[in-house]
């Protein structure tokens, strides 16, 4: 933080032995300029919480050897260029939070399987979910976005993910048996999706899992038993729209049932109306989980 203010000058593209920019938290303004993607030799770059804005350039694709890139709380904008897939060797941290990038993820994402980090959340992605097969993923916010369709198979393979947060999308389908085999999971949270069909009963096998939060979607049935068990080993958060609508006050069009019926949960909530949850039998309006 040293409130550097104004553009990165063309002029860097001279310091062709670079290896490491680190000008976060500063006042910077303007989009990336051309020649700052001619820096071959460029391993970690951080730019993050800036002012800067515009396009990720196609160019980003030169940079082969970025171990690091951390552009997240700037003003970018438009959608990541394809040949962000030319940087899958080497990058293993990507921090994309807190701009405004849009469109779907490129299909060359799945190239990135060296990745240990991916943070897409707060921004305006929208599409399927295309994800790499990296098996050292510890963390995956892609929440606050647009993502569609249902959770790819490649997913359920991550079997080193530790944080899951795929809040407020508009993400469908079931949660596969297939998330049972990811026991290194702490957090799940998917609130705020259409996802549906029944909770599976292989969550049980999650003994590390804290924080499970299901609630406002359109899952439906009973909550098996067995989950029950995790509160024995790490859970400590259970969030389902367990809650029965006439607790809204819907005395004419409540029917008296709720989405899905917990005998554990720690948090029963009320998918409809404003979606308030019901803790340890106390009423809680707004939820802010």
């Amino acid at each position: 933080d040293n409130n550097i203010h104004g553009r990165i000058p063309k002029e860097i593209e001279s310091l062709t032995n670079l290896l490491d920019i680190d000008l976060h938290l500063n006042q910077l303004t303007g989009q990336i300029p051309l020649e700052f993607y001619s820096l071959a030799k460029l391993l970690k770059f951080n730019l993050s919480y800036n002012k800067l804005s515009g396009p990720i350039l196609p160019h980003i694709g030169n940079m082969t050897g970025l171990k690091g890139l951390h552009i997240h709380k700037n003003a970018f904008s438009g959608e990541i260029p394809m040949e962000i897939g030319n940087l899958g060797k080497n990058l293993g941290y990507l921090s994309l939070s807190s701009n405004r990038f849009s469109g779907p993820l490129p299909n060359e994402f799945t190239l990135l399987t060296n990745l240990k980090e991916i943070f897409l959340d707060k921004n305006q992605f929208s599409g399927n979910l295309h994800l790499p097969l990296a098996q050292d993923l510890v963390q995956l916010p892609i929440d606050n976005n647009k993502f569609t369709g249902s959770l790819p198979d490649v997913f359920y393979k991550l079997t080193n993910l530790v944080y899951f947060i795929a809040d407020n999308n508009e993400l469908t389908g079931v949660l596969k048996p297939e998330i049972g085999n990811m026991g290194k999971l702490l957090w799940i949270s998917l609130r705020e999706n259409k996802m549906s069909g029944p909770i599976p009963e292989e969550l049980k096998n999650l003994k590390e899992l804290q924080k499970l939060r299901l609630h406002r979607n359109s899952f439906t049935g009973t909550v098996p038993v067995a989950i029950c068990s995790l509160y024995d080993h790490s859970l400590e958060q259970f969030y389902a729209d367990c809650k029965n609508d006439l607790e809204r006050g819907d005395r004419y069009y409540g029917t008296g049932l709720a989405e899905i019926e917990c005998g554990c949960c720690t948090d029963c909530c009320d998918p409809g109306g404003t979606g308030d949850c019901r803790q340890c039998g106390q009423f809680m309006p707004g939820d802010q989980s």
